[in-house]
């Protein structure tokens, strides 16, 4: 029973995992916004505003260089449980 679930969860998971690094190499090409930039933007940065007070708990602003590392710990944190289903 529990084996069924976890096939549609993990195939969530993996399908929003590429969203995130689409998402990521966007943003790092400066693609201008249209109708698809948006349609990805309100789809990842929900969950990204989750994980930057993470990250400002744990690596200050000023050690960041003003990179958004978010997109990058937003896939680890997927591919960690992942791993663990």
């Amino acid at each position: 029973m529990i084996g069924r679930l976890l096939g549609p969860i993990e195939c969530v998971l993996g399908i929003y995992n590429l969203l995130v690094i689409a998402h990521l190499v966007i943003t790092l090409l400066r693609v201008p916004s249209n109708k698809w930039t948006e349609m990805l933007r309100s789809i990842v940065e929900p969950a990204l505003k989750l994980v930057r007070p993470l990250l400002d708990r744990f690596f200050p602003q000023e050690g960041r260089r003003g990179f958004d590392w978010s997109p990058v710990a937003l896939v680890v944190i997927i591919w960690v449980i992942q791993l663990l289903l």
